[in-house]
């Protein structure tokens, strides 16, 4: 495999994937900076009908003003009649004038001082009124306007980015599928798949599993996966896309259809030509069939339009997976290979034993010749001191009876009580022993 390909489609895909990924985030944002605006334009709408109930309070005061004034008005044209009448009492009646007129002026002063005095103090409390309800509105209006344009502002530089996200991840797909219209280029990556499947399986390369390996017809199959007892499982992993990535840039349904029948074609045909292969035939150990692996993405198409495409390449002994079906297939033989492992394991422990249990048998049988000989060296010894306590030992205390002088005493010389005690033979306890 070409490094600098291998490396330019690695980072092509980190660069979809991430470009991908951050353009799923900022929709993300977007949405939530949207339904936030939709909120607060929610309360913005709260506050302006408060504002128009208070601007209505405002417009019952201001007509309550007038109908004051009205009041004020027909209360001077009352004064007005009552001057007039008045004026005809003091023609009629000339020795009440004075009352008369005295009784007009505190008329006059009371009624417009009560009037001016209540005129004054409910203007004075409608305007006080009115300003506190629009200092308070203006609170609530000032936050939430200063909000909203915040968010306009983040909501035009999230679009802005999120454009130029998705171009680059447009972009980053068109030079994915331009590479990927190189057979070449198409076939490294579909192994370099293939073996990150194999790899996340547990599988070691050049223990459980092989790549690039000629067979009998001077071709090279693409993976060969080692399994217990010397069976082996193809896998090939270079199934065309080429119409597959021609529909996803068509224009219309029409050419997309034509394309996505000429895909399906195109993957019977790969699968056609993979059991005409019949590596089993030409490696001795292959199982008698071939695992042909498919993009996730590519196969569900070629199975709309080709129903019988998984029933035919059984027959051909071609099995169709995807890369979630060959993880499955995969950890199945993994779970082999580690039971295999297990079995080997006990095989060993079993030859340990074995290998144990026949030292332990010669060691037994030195430590049963010690015990005999110690046995009759005790025994040996034992009628050494009876025979010394007998015979020598009396004759020796004679000495001393005949006046002999002796310096130290004859030691006492005790005979041996204990006994060895013999080994235990396999399957006894110590309550076995006498």
């Amino acid at each position: 495999m070409d490094p600098i390909s291998a490396a330019l489609i690695i980072a092509c895909l980190g660069l979809a994937i991430g470009a991908a990924w951050l353009a799923v985030r900022a929709r993300l944002r977007l949405q939530q900076l949207i339904s936030e605006k939709a909120s607060l334009t929610a309360q913005l709408k709260n506050t302006q009908d408060q504002l128009g109930k208070a601007d209505d309070l405002l417009a019952t005061a201001r007509e309550k003003a007038e109908e004051e004034a009205r009041a004020a008005r027909d209360l001077e044209i009352d004064k007005t009649r009552l001057e007039e009448n008045l004026q005809n009492t003091q023609r009629n009646l000339g020795e009440r004038d004075a009352l008369e007129k005295r009784f007009a002026d505190t008329f006059q002063a009371l009624s417009s001082k009560t009037l001016d005095r209540q005129q004054k103090g409910f203007i004075t409390n409608a305007d006080q009124t009115l300003k506190a309800r629009e200092e308070a509105v203006a609170k609530l209006v000032k936050p939430l306007s200063d909000k909203i344009e915040t968010l306009d502002k983040a909501v035009a530089r999230h679009s802005g980015e999120l454009g130029g996200q998705i171009k680059n991840v447009v972009q980053s797909n068109r030079e994915l599928r331009d590479a990927l219209s190189k057979p070449q280029v198409r076939g490294q990556w579909g192994e370099m798949n293939v073996e990150r499947v194999l790899e996340l399986c547990s599988l070691v390369k050049n223990i459980h599993y092989t790549s690039q390996d000629p067979d009998r017809q001077g071709g090279r199959t693409d993976f060969i996966v080692h399994m217990p007892h010397k069976r082996d499982l193809i896998l090939d992993s270079k199934v065309p896309l080429t119409a597959y990535l021609d529909a996803e840039s068509a224009d219309n349904d029409e050419d997309r259809d034509e394309h996505l029948d000429r895909h399906a074609r195109m993957v019977q045909s790969h699968a056609d030509s993979l059991s005409r292969k019949e590596y089993w035939r030409n490696l001795g150990d292959a199982a008698d069939f071939v695992v042909m692996v498919v993009p996730e993405f590519a196969l569900p198409p070629a199975l709309l339009r080709r129903p019988d495409l998984l029933d035919r390449g059984l027959q051909n002994k071609v099995v169709i997976v995807t890369y979630s079906t060959l993880a499955a297939l995969l950890k199945c033989v993994a779970l082999s290979w580690q039971e295999r492992k297990v079995a080997d394991e006990a095989r060993s422990i079993s030859e340990l034993g074995r290998d144990l249990h026949n030292r332990l048998v010669t060691f037994a049988g030195h430590m049963d010749g010690m015990g005999r000989a110690l046995n009759t060296a005790v025994n040996k010894y034992n009628a050494g001191v009876g025979s010394m306590e007998s015979r020598v030992m009396a004759q020796a205390r004679r000495f001393r009876e005949m006046g002999v002088p002796a310096t130290q005493d004859l030691p006492e010389v005790r005979i041996v009580d204990a006994a060895p005690r013999p080994p235990m033979r396999l399957g006894e306890t110590d309550d076995d022993q006498p």
